[in-house]
């Protein structure tokens, strides 16, 4: 027996030096996110499947190891496959704005969008009110708003002046959205975007313009059943009409790791976070982990729009941190 684990010791002692351990987890790391970049390009719908080309932003982790086995090991074809990787992963990937750079602007007549998905009663409504006092929006976007806690929202004096507002909410224990704005609100409705509420607004500004906003929370596809509806839902905002001044905002559940979203950005849509995204734009989950990971929530814009700044902001007892965009519409 002895002399057996003597030699299977051995054994594993000359694989390692080798190099088979060096490259057996070189290519496996490569494979996994080779795997990875490329289940993003298509429309994946099973949940599973779905919150795992989420993390694809990640695999850069995956690449780096495995270029690390490749120069230590000294795997020439290993090092080439790590290399040829990392390019793939730069050409397919979002540009990161905190590579980019960050070059906020400030002008005149612009709106600024405040976004937030509430989590139903659990946040605390004085750090909601003080997170939108801080940023002073023209137009405020509320998801998972409940019958209860808008009350406690609306009536705090903080918020008075915002006197135009539509409210898509239903009884208690459901959730729903509410738009708030000082614009002047020409006309409104609550709207349902394939089983999720949603409520539209149209606003004047200075000039005579007007813009529209429709507040967005998609289903969350964390079922097949609920994977379904989310599609479904993505599909349905593809068509809106883009060829008037537009902006949607709130939680797409959807990052653009995921075709279904890339899909809606290529109907006419724009991404404020990356044109004036600062630093790591992440917004889910906001607690129980050190970083976000997830870029869930969006305010997407038509052509007719100039994106100024983007900032995130964490509301207290939130799993979401708000996104605020300032926007103004083109000459």
């Amino acid at each position: 027996m002895e002399a057996k684990s003597k030699t299977f010791f051995s054994l594993l002692k000359d694989m390692y030096k080798g190099g088979v351990f060096t490259s057996l987890f070189g290519w496996m790391f490569l494979a996994l996110s080779c795997a990875a970049l490329l289940a993003r390009l298509w429309p994946m719908e099973h949940p599973y499947a779905i919150a795992f080309v989420g993390f694809t932003p990640f695999v850069l982790i995956l690449i780096v190891v495995a270029l690390l086995f490749a120069w230590f090991g000294k795997q020439l074809l290993l090092l080439v496959a790590a290399v040829g990787s990392l390019g793939f992963y730069f050409i397919t990937m979002p540009s990161a704005s905190l590579v980019v750079g960050c070059q906020p602007e400030q002008a005149d007549e612009e709106i600024v969008i405040y976004t937030s998905n509430v989590l139903f009663e659990t946040v605390d409504a004085d750090s909601l009110v003080a997170s939108i006092e801080k940023y002073d929006p023209d137009v405020i976007v509320l998801q998972e708003m409940t019958s209860r806690l808008w009350p406690q929202v609306s009536s705090d004096s903080r918020l008075a002046s915002y006197t135009s507002r539509v409210e898509n909410l239903p009884g208690f224990p459901s959730h729903g959205v509410v738009i708030l704005s000082k614009l002047e609100m020409t006309a409104s409705e609550e709207e349902q975007i394939g089983r999720s509420r949603s409520a539209a607004a149209t606003f004047e500004v200075s000039g005579g313009r007007t813009f529209g906003v429709s507040a967005v929370h998609t289903k969350a596809p964390v079922m097949k059943s609920t994977a379904n509806l989310w599609k479904e839902e993505l599909e349905l905002l593809s068509d809106f009409d883009t060829s008037q001044p537009y902006i949607l905002a709130g939680d797409f559940n959807a990052t653009k790791d995921h075709k279904q979203f890339r899909d809606l950005l290529s109907s006419g849509w724009h991404d404020a976070q990356d044109v004036k995204g600062c630093g790591l734009d992440a917004t889910y989950p906001a607690k129980g982990l050190p970083l976000a990971f997830y870029q869930l929530d969006h305010i997407l814009t038509t052509d007719d729009f100039e994106t100024l700044r983007v900032e995130i902001d964490d509301v207290a007892t939130s799993d979401h941190k708000s996104v605020i965009a300032a926007v103004r519409i083109k000459e």
